[in-house]
């Protein structure tokens, strides 16, 4: 049997995917970015477009499906095996397939059978200070069986006008064909579900203008819900807290912002102290950040922090040998567009010259005594009861030494 695939011909005309995602006020919110794969896994290949009205378009590979063997590798297995194994059109009559599946159209030179097959569009990258939003939609299959000869058999592949695009990710057994029937789609018609399509209206405030080619694509669009953005800094110094640098002066500086929100924040300006009475390398400093000698910070803007991610910034300084006996104390501090309190870090602190390192913490009140260089220590009044403890053990081991001793 001859075997053979393409996208339809109105293809990249009328049927490409295409989403818009506006805000509360009706305006599009840009930066969206998709890709598009099979519900087990299989990347759908094509590319995503965004138009000067920040409508995000997803084109299918033309030559892809130029390709029997790639058209066909989308399929459930359930589906690409029982379509492999056909030699002639009177297997296809004999099948499963031709008994489950809706008879479209039909003359006297073809029969065309459809098969919707569930696809993920995946937001790979949402808007700043919204969530992202993965949706299910529908490639539809058509398969072509030419009575005139027996040994012809043509796929057609659109994403038709009607298959709708749902806001969320639906429960898909890819093991049962029953969800691969056209019928299927038809209880989405008037789902809660379903993305809202409009052609030829202006729906976004602003300078962006809608041309013929959007009417064309006619876009989904839906109102993207507004996400949590939840900042956290952090600061060491040599990977510590606390340094003691009596013998290496060298510091490296390390301050890691974290936004374990829902949604990414954009235009982070992360700052951080420089303790007094050290050097600064400046060529150490890293992503760009800009140091002020005369205020003594360096200031970092990071445009764009990924929900549940976290960036890095650093420096490299050196302590001064004048310093021996300070504490040289550094923090940094964080903003965003979507989080405007400033989010504050821990307290780095170096010391020079001391055996031990008494830390007093103005917010509880009490003193820590640590170990140089590891954040290993206890509180002086732990301290003060283990020198009492020693003290009178010591001195009862001596007396009944000494009582031994007398007989």
């Amino acid at each position: 049997m001859e075997k053979s695939s393409t996208l339809i011909d109105a293809y990249d005309k009328y049927d490409r995917i295409s989403i818009i995602k506006i805000n509360s006020n009706n305006k599009v919110l840009h930066g969206s970015e998709y890709k598009i794969e099979t519900f087990d896994g299989k990347e759908v290949p094509g590319k995503a477009i965004v138009n000067e009205a920040g409508t995000v378009t997803y084109f299918l590979d033309s030559n892809f499906f130029a390709s029997y063997e790639n058209t066909i590798s989308l399929l459930p297995n359930i589906l690409k095996d029982e379509i492999n194994s056909y030699q002639n059109q009177q297997d296809f009559f004999n099948s499963w397939v031709y008994d489950e599946f809706v008879y479209s159209v039909g003359n006297f030179n073809q029969n065309n059978y459809i098969i919707a097959i569930p696809i993920k569009i995946i937001e790979t990258k949402s808007p700043v200070g919204y969530k992202a939003r993965n949706m299910t939609s529908f490639l539809r299959y058509n398969f072509l069986l030419y009575t005139q000869n027996e040994e012809k058999l043509k796929i057609e592949v659109s994403h038709h006008k009607e298959i709708p695009v749902l806001y969320d990710i639906i429960d898909i057994d890819t093991t049962d064909y029953n969800y691969y029937k056209y019928q299927f789609l038809t209880s989405y018609k008037h789902s809660s579900l379903l993305l809202n399509r409009k052609c030829g209206e202006q729906i976004v405030a602003g300078p962006s203008t809608f041309n013929e080619d959007y009417c064309t694509d006619y876009a989904y669009f839906f109102e993207n819900e507004e996400g949590t953005i939840k900042l956290e800094i952090s600061n060491t110094v040599n990977n510590l807290t606390k340094y003691n640098a009596s013998k290496n002066k060298n510091l490296e500086y390390k301050i890691r912002v974290r936004n374990s929100g829902d949604a990414p924040s954009g235009n982070n300006v992360i700052t951080t102290n420089v303790p007094k009475k050290i050097t600064v390398d400046e060529t150490s400093i890293s992503l760009g950040g800009s140091y002020n000698k005369e205020e003594n910070t360096i200031v970092w803007t990071i445009d764009r922090i990924e929900n549940e991610k976290e960036v890095m910034v650093s420096y490299k300084a050196v302590a001064m040998d004048n310093a021996n006996g300070d504490e040289l104390i550094g923090n940094s501090m964080v903003t965003s567009d979507q989080q405007t309190a400033t989010v504050y870090s821990n307290n780095t602190i170096v010391t020079l010259d001391r055996i031990v390192e008494i830390i007093h913490n103005p917010n509880t009140g009490k003193s820590m005594i640590y170990i140089p260089n590891t954040n290993i220590g206890m509180p002086l009044s732990v301290l003060f009861i283990m020198i009492i403890v020693i003290c009178i053990t010591s001195l009862l081991i001596i007396l009944r030494k000494n009582k031994t001793q007398s007989y």
